[in-house]
């Protein structure tokens, strides 16, 4: 068997070489040919270089046949493992020995093995996660639906689009579950519209390739669309008349239905029940005459509502309505359009859509206006053009979903240093999708360290979005540049720093729809949105751990979010906040590992520097900006999420941020208020020395009103944007201040040259 393998392969490898030298340009010169491929699989050039010897550097194809075919005659039994990138293939190729290049595969094929070991393991926690309670029912689900109830009550056919609103919200913010959730109290009608490539949970729906067909002209898809919701209301009216028959509990009915229409254990495309019925139902409706469509739907319509009353009709991963029936037109239109025109005859405030998974595209109707030369054409049956209808508006979003935080208690309070950096506590911050997978990961007695680090994967692939692999891949070679993008760089920048961006309307978007961002405030016919990260342990470290790894991350993030300020409409101070985050942020990580003594200034006595330098400890992972002057019980409550405050200029002139110091006895673990000081920093363009004179007493815990106790030092850092910051320290304060007042100057010239250019840029940016 091995040895027929073997011939196999041999065959294949010449057979495929002898047409890649047929496939060559017909001017390359032939004798060139052979000791360049020689050259290539021994792996004494690139193949960058390979390629331009012989003049393929524009035919893309031709180069993945070479690299294949010179990885298949140097490492033939790896050669079925189609996990490896084309940067993997190359470096095992050019490795010194077979040996050293054997290890680096089988090194990769390991790391396979457990990413999927821990996929499988992440899908299996998912699933038993739609299973297990949901917490805080009260308090989500039931604003949640009054909110959907007051939405299909406001819908007028004469003011806006269609009965439809979108659900908006981050990945693992709890959406998903909280439509299946609302099943306990109306009728739900599921369908996810999940790519045919994504392995995600829940599964796609085997009507998903029913509301995508291919290949039809709007008028055709128009009559398909009203044809698939006909036939899904006689469903579900049919369900529930034979329930109503023999049923009177309606809690009862619900969980029935639920049955029918919702199976958690499906998998792709996967038909239940209520598919089946649907297809079917659609298979023996008759051809209808035109506008006898309408009538129809509407008599089904009125049917559903009259034996199932309120029907929320939810579709998942609705983003993929923003594909096209017919991609490879130049100008194809989308099956949104036809979708919602749809949606639009259904003339009741009985029944509902909610989108979630939805695209930025769809929070703002930006389609352009087929019909402005002549406004009186309001809709035309067989238009090939999208719907629009002047002066209709949508129907506000719901961004308020309450899932945030739903797994903190009282007990999540740290009692000592040991709970408050400890795993189980940090992860009930934030989403509650990786607590309720932490917490049945452990319970299967998976081992911690490698939860831990596939939340952590997990995380940041939700931070970059759908390429999320390619740029994971790319960022371990010098190619990171060309697959980053303006959002990725925002996302990788967000849970830290938290950059507070306006005039980026579909970028503020996209943030939230597709990079994990949160929503606070979205309003569609204002053209408004704003998002934050709010803090969380997993997407905060996710973030921080990439960008650290490789320092062309954190340069190409400082240029894209230098190219979004410059055609936003922020202030220039907005670049000096955000460029001041990032020098501290860069410090830190570049100081941490070389840590040493520093000198501290003269205006601090020597039991507080030791005591400063011996016990301080910084604990942080975002900003978050406040209106007031904290005391010491405020700064052990940001210790407790992490956070590091941003002062607003109307309520604090002493500091522009705020870090919580814990000097941490030797002796005791117990966190206690009495141990709380600070580090305040003050960011200016340019700090002169007759700055460090005239403003020394502004820069102390009196002025600024930060109420800590006597006993405790305290640190400050003055922070120069433009020009190095003077070598001289604050000078000695009048005896009564106690000493106690550690001080430091910071520049971006302590960091690397091409990070502080860059943060420098940032820094000089005016918006057009």
């Amino acid at each position: 068997m091995r040895d027929t393998l073997k011939v196999e392969l041999v065959t294949q490898y010449l057979n495929d070489l002898e047409q890649f030298v047929k496939d060559l340009p017909a001017h390359v010169n032939r004798r060139a040919v052979i000791p360049t491929w020689e050259f290539f699989v021994q792996g004494h050039i690139t193949l960058e270089k390979m390629t331009k010897t012989l003049h393929i550097q524009d035919n893309a194809a031709l180069g993945e046949t070479a690299l294949d075919l010179a990885f298949l005659r140097n490492y033939p039994h790896h050669f079925s493992t189609k996990a490896f990138t084309r940067h993997e293939k190359m470096r095992a190729i050019r490795c010194k020995s077979k040996c050293h290049g054997k290890r680096l595969l089988s090194k990769l094929i390991s790391k396979f093995d457990q990413e999927a070991k821990y996929s499988n393991m992440l899908l299996h926690i998912l699933r038993k996660g739609f299973e297990g309670p949901f917490l805080k029912s009260e308090e989500i689900i039931e604003p949640l639906l009054r909110k959907i109830m007051m939405q299909a009550g406001s819908w007028c056919q004469s003011e806006h689009l269609a009965p439809y609103s979108l659900l908006v919200g981050p990945a693992m913010s709890g959406k998903t579950r909280a439509l299946h959730e609302l099943s306990n109290h109306v009728c739900v009608v599921y369908i996810c519209l999940r790519p045919p490539t994504s392995s995600g949970h829940p599964p796609r729906s085997a009507l998903a390739p029913t509301m995508l067909p291919p290949g039809m002209t709007t008028s055709a898809l128009e009559k398909h669309y009203n044809k698939f919701l006909t036939a899904t209301f006689q469903v579900v009216a049919d369900f529930f008349r034979a329930q109503n028959e023999t049923i009177s509990d309606e809690k009862t009915k619900l969980k029935n239905w639920f049955a029918y229409n919702f199976s958690n254990d499906l998998k792709f495309e996967e038909s239940n029940q209520f598919s089946r019925d649907v297809l079917k139902k659609m298979e023996t409706c008759s051809p209808l005459k035109y506008g006898q469509e309408n009538e129809q739907l509407q008599k089904a319509l009125a049917d559903m509502q009259s034996q199932a009353g309120f029907v929320l009709l939810a579709i998942d991963e609705a983003h993929a309505l923003l594909s096209s029936p017919n991609a490879y037109l130049e100008h194809a239109t989308s099956f949104f359009p036809s979708f919602r025109r749809s949606l639009r005859e259904t003339l009741s405030d009985g029944v509902f859509t909610i989108l979630t998974g939805a695209s930025s595209l769809m929070l703002f109707n930006t389609t352009p206006d087929p019909y402005k030369s002549n406004p009186e054409i309001k809709w035309y049956p067989d238009a090939q053009l999208p719907l629009w209808l002047s002066g209709h508006k949508l129907l506000d979003p719901i961004n308020q979903l309450g899932t945030f935080d739903a797994m903190v208690s009282a007990i999540t309070q740290p009692g000592t240093w040991t709970d408050l950096v400890s795993a189980d506590r940090l992860v009930s911050y934030g989403s509650p999708f990786f607590a309720a997978c932490f917490r049945d990961a452990i319970a299967c007695h998976q081992e911690r360290n490698l939860i831990l680090w596939t939340l952590t994967e997990l995380a940041l692939s939700k931070l970059l979005g759908a390429n999320s692999d390619t740029v994971i891949r790319q960022e371990r070679c010098s190619g990171l540049q060309a697959f980053l993008t303006a959002p990725q760089a925002l996302a990788l920048l967000g849970p830290t720093i938290q950059p507070q961006l306006s005039g980026a309307l579909h970028l503020s978007g996209e943030m939230i729809l597709s990079h994990a961002a949160h929503c606070k405030y979205v309003k569609p016919d204002s053209n408004l949105i704003v998002g934050n990260y709010p803090s969380q342990f997993f997407l905060a470290s996710a973030a921080n751990t990439f960008r650290q790894s490789h320092e062309p991350v954190i340069v190409e993030c400082i240029k894209k979010l230098t190219e979004i300020l410059r055609l936003g409409l922020d202030s220039k101070q907005v670049a000096r906040e955000i460029a001041s985050k990032i020098i501290l942020l860069r410090a830190m990580h570049e100081a941490v590992p070389y840590s040493h003594s520093l000198d501290l200034g003269p205006d601090i006595s020597e039991e507080h520097r030791i005591n400063l330098l011996k016990n301080g400890m910084v604990f942080w992972n975002h900003f978050n900006e406040i209106h007031y002057t904290p005391d010491s019980e405020d700064l052990l409550k940001f210790l407790h999420r992490g956070m590091a405050a941003q002062c607003a200029s109307s309520k604090q002139s002493s500091f522009d941020h705020l870090f919580t110091i814990y000097l941490k006895p030797e002796n005791s673990d117990r966190l206690d208020e009495e141990h709380v000081t600070f580090c305040g920093i003050s960011v200016k363009d340019q700090i002169t020395e007759a700055d460090l004179k005239i403003r020394n007493h502004e820069w102390t815990d009196t002025h600024s009103g930060i109420r800590i106790s006597n006993k405790n030092p305290y640190l400050v850092l003055l922070m120069s944007l433009t020009t190095k910051a003077p070598s001289d320290h604050l000078q000695r304060l009048p005896k009564p201040a106690g000493q106690r007042r550690a001080s430091q100057t910071l520049s971006p010239t302590y960091l690397s040259s091409i990070v502080a250019s860059r943060i420098m840029s940032l820094e000089e940016v005016c918006p057009y």
